[in-house]
């Protein structure tokens, strides 16, 4: 089975830190929030920092970071590891405290 890409629209200091609006991430099968988060922390460790997240595989991951806001398709995601997404998603990270 190939590996599910994920397209995450940055906002705030994320977009800032990585000087790019988009970018697409390989987040393996069945995959999870937590999956999308590591993946893009595994990418660049500098968002861990930004994100107030350690770096954790998925199936370690028992929290999301606090702060920080995930719509698909213009509808908020409960933020959970365990959240599903699928193959083609487009996710928007909105850390809470993201500028203007």
């Amino acid at each position: 089975m190939s590996q599910c890409l994920i397209t995450v629209e940055l906002t705030g200091q994320l977009q800032h830190h990585l000087q790019q609006e988009q970018l697409c991430l390989e987040c393996g099968q069945n995959p999870t929030l937590a999956g999308v988060l590591f993946a893009l922390t595994t990418h660049s460790p500098k968002t861990a920092e930004i994100l107030g997240t350690e770096v954790a595989p998925p199936e370690q991951q028992t929290a999301l970071p606090p702060g920080l806001l995930i719509m698909r398709d213009g509808l908020m995601l409960p933020l959970q590891p365990g959240t599903p997404v699928s193959d083609g998603d487009r996710l928007t990270l909105i850390p809470m405290i993201s500028g203007g």
